[in-house]
């Protein structure tokens, strides 16, 4: 221990003036954590604030860009897709929302068939996947009937209507367990809605299942019932807290899924997995009955398998639900082919560059001028990153101050100083005037990539893990995920991210659309969903 190192005794009598009773291990442990995070307040100290310099606690300083696709569609309504039903049940649950939408309104597929469907294959799959924390087949079965009844009655609701989906287990779904992926939740029940799940009923949607979540959305895609799994390499973690609800989208356990993003939750297992994600922008989607980890951060979005799909849930989820003070209603409108001629579209050349692996998803950028539109090299501002982190560490302290002061963090999975009770634990003594400085270095940042949406509508950089990626989630800004590359397999290598300017979630979805189509990106079926080649089999043993 050097001169300069925080002592246990220290942290003891630190914490007895707050009135915390830590053990003496616990104290030795959140010594050592404040002494692995001195980086955070060394940047803050290196980064002078002038006293005109606010907070960010909201997103009001960067306001979106009037550039994008102009209309005056408040809402949309798409075109039916017309298909056969596939003749096998495996490919049926492979379709897109939008195509199993057209055979349910074409009454050629009915909601209680699909939901019979999905419900077997979460059952015969979870125990190799480990995405499921509760089946909800009594409830999902009664919606299921009650829409092939309103449907049969010729009451249509929309393209949602019976189409069964799962929730990242941090949403509320009345009389059944809401866990947030903690052992001490496990048997917490609520007695109401979340306010997306109240809103995909009434567009008919089936709630059938509640799907894994890291533990407190914090520890990756491991939860008190395991590590979920990657169904396209099942040896692998699906990665991120959002790891349920990408897992099973992508191996056909529900046609989409809703997830939350607060720095990577959705972006990393939508990555991993190989599936379309869209992470919104603050205050356009209801929290009610969420889970708070960040109240600045924390976004709630769809995952799907094509970007259409993903377009069709935002569509449902957005605007306000009477019980959120903080959401707004704005404009959403879809394009199936816009016009890209107008665009100018960015790239992130410096983090293509630094990553060679990349070098052949930055030659599909080349679409974008056979389009029309114009690309342009970006860069995201040079910022103090660890310092931010305090902003996340701060507030989910707060958020979880009960598991700390009644020592109820003692019933989490992991115990150790690198794990979430002690990460709790220390971030519960980051001074209040370090939060708000970093909320202040955060302002500032938000002002400097105001500056990219003057130069280009919208910008497009590798999914991978990187200041760069962070920076959009620091300032609020909408992002859209879509997988770029796949093995000869069919096996997903890579993603990229569509940023966009705040509200700027029509221009990321019709512009994303458009690219996947140009590149003829379609997902495939994980191996162990389908039947094998030996060569396959080999691989997955």
């Amino acid at each position: 221990m050097t001169q300069s190192d925080i002592s246990p005794k220290a942290v003891l009598e630190y914490t007895r003036l707050l009135g915390l009773d830590f053990t003496p291990t616990e104290c030795e442990w959140v010594a050592m954590g404040m002494n692995m995070s001195k980086k955070p307040f060394q940047q803050l100290r290196a980064n002078p604030l002038e006293n005109r310099d606010p907070p960010a606690y909201g997103f009001s300083l960067l306001e979106p860009s009037p550039a994008g696709l102009a209309s005056d569609t408040n809402w949309w309504t798409p075109t039916r897709t017309t298909i056969d039903r596939p003749a096998k049940e495996d490919d049926l649950a492979f379709l897109s929302v939008a195509e199993l939408a057209g055979l349910i309104a074409d009454k050629t597929v009915s909601a209680t068939e699909l939901t019979n469907l999905y419900l077997a294959r979460l059952k015969k799959y979870d125990d190799s996947l480990h995405c499921v924390v509760n089946l909800l087949e009594q409830r999902a079965l009664a919606s299921a009937q009650r829409a092939d009844e309103e449907i049969q009655a010729g009451r249509y609701r929309g393209p949602l209507h019976g189409i069964p989906y799962g929730i990242k287990d941090l949403f509320a779904a009345k009389s059944a367990p809401t866990t947030w992926g903690a052992a001490p939740y496990k048997d917490r029940v609520f007695q109401e809605d979340a306010g997306i799940v109240s809103k995909l009923e009434e567009q008919g949607a089936v709630l059938i299942a509640k799907l894994s979540t890291g533990t407190l959305a914090y520890h990756d895609d491991v939860w008190f019932g395991g590590q979920t799994k990657n169904p396209w390499d099942p040896k692998q973690g699906a990665l991120g807290s959002s790891a349920g609800p990408a897992a099973a989208v992508a191996a056909g356990l529900v046609p989409f899924s809703v997830g939350t993003e607060t720095k990577a939750s959705i972006s990393a297992p939508c990555d991993r997995c190989g599936v379309f994600g869209l992470r919104p922008t603050p205050g356009l989607v209801s929290r009610t009955g969420l889970m708070t980890q960040s109240w600045t951060m924390d976004r709630i979005g769809p995952i799907g398998r094509t970007v259409e799909d993903c377009a069709l849930v935002f569509n449902a989820i957005q605007g306000p639900d009477g019980t959120d003070p903080e959401v707004t209603r704005h404009d959403f409108q879809w394009e199936d082919r816009p016009d890209l001629r107008h665009l100018t579209i960015g790239y992130v050349a410096d983090l293509f560059d630094r990553n060679p692996q990349m070098a052949p998803s930055k030659d599909q950028l080349k679409v974008f001028t056979e389009l029309g539109a114009r690309l342009k090299p970006v860069k995201i501002p040079d910022y103090p990153s660890e310092c931010l982190r305090l902003i996340v560490f701060a507030e989910a302290a707060a958020s979880f101050d009960e598991l700390t002061t009644a020592k109820k963090d003692a019933l989490l999975t992991h115990q150790g100083p690198t794990d979430i009770p002690n990460f709790l634990r220390t971030a519960r003594l980051i001074p209040a005037v370090a939060y708000i400085q970093a909320n202040r270095i955060r302002a500032r940042l938000m002002a400097q990539m105001k500056e990219i949406f003057r130069e280009v509508d919208l910008y497009l950089l590798p999914n991978l893990p990187s200041e760069e990626r962070q920076a959009s989630c620091y300032c609020g800004l909408p992002a859209l995920v879509i997988p770029n590359r796949f093995d000869e397999r069919g096996r997903p290598e890579s993603s990229f991210q569509f940023v966009g300017p705040p509200h700027g979630e029509s221009l990321i979805l019709s512009v994303g659309h458009r690219f996947t189509r140009s590149i003829g990106i379609t997902l495939g079926q994980p191996p162990m969903t389908r039947e094998r080649n030996p060569e396959e089999e080999k691989a997955l043993n």
